[in-house]
């Protein structure tokens, strides 16, 4: 009996520590190595482009700056103050896409991406997660080393408050569930919603209707008028034939 509390701790480490592994979506391997991971790169961060970056912290948008070919965070306790209460939904690396041509590049920019995720998951462990959205922001409108170092390079974190995140996402479930009844309500009523389409309201569609049914029901009736029932045998004829 002394073992069991001991194992049963041990089991919910375990089980702990494995959801967190599960959650993480940038592994030692590919912060170490991000050159070998090149690809595993490339399919997290959506890549886009941008003349120059002139973005600010305000609702919901916090602007950490790095630095020109820096990893260093320069107002990392900007986060650090505001976190509590927050989910991150997307963060941007932004970079200059200097020089133009990618064989021209001195700057190794996996090391730098890397290091930069690094310095990051330093501020905050809970940022190296894959709900997270990832994207990746090339400044291109850099024509000399000179003006490159004017441009803004760091990371952008865009967030919203837990209880708004909740909130977002039971709206959103709710309306699936709407549209999905919406969908089944539509099928059941399709042909009623045809009919109803040719009148011009509710009234002229029941009006109409009913007298449908009685020109249907009148028309039936005198179809069977038509046709007479067979007459009854006379056997009058007969039995003054035998009498004669």
């Amino acid at each position: 009996m002394k073992y069991i509390f001991p194992i049963l701790l041990l089991c919910f480490i375990t089980a702990q520590s494995g959801g967190l592994i599960s959650a993480v979506q940038f592994n030692q391997d590919m912060l170490d190595n991000p050159a070998q991971f090149r690809g595993d790169y490339e399919q997290i961060f959506a890549h886009n482009e941008i003349s120059r970056f002139r973005g600010k912290s305000e609702a919901g948008k916090l602007v950490l700056e790095n630095g020109y070919a820096s990893a260093l965070l320069k107002n990392g306790d900007e986060w650090t103050k505001i976190k509590k209460g927050k989910k991150v939904i997307e963060i941007t690396i932004v970079f200059t896409k200097y020089p133009r041509f990618k064989n021209d590049w001195i700057t190794n920019y996996d090391v730098l991406l890397a290091s930069r995720l690094k310095e990051l998951f330093r501020l905050d462990p809970s940022l190296n997660n894959k709900e997270i959205s990832w994207r990746l922001l090339l400044q291109t409108d850099c024509r000399n080393d000179k003006q490159t170092r004017t441009f803004f390079h760091g990371i952008v974190i865009r967030y919203d408050s837990e209880k708004s995140a909740l909130q977002n996402q039971q709206k959103n479930n709710s309306e699936v569930v709407k549209t999905d009844e919406q969908k089944d309500n539509q099928k059941e009523n399709q042909e009623e919603y045809k009919a109803k389409y040719l009148f011009e309201d509710e009234n002229d569609f029941f009006e109409q209707n009913s007298f449908l049914y009685r020109e249907t029901t009148q028309g039936n009736v005198k179809k069977k008028k038509k046709h007479k029932e067979p007459a009854c045998p006379d056997f009058s004829g007969k039995r003054k034939s035998i009498i004669k």
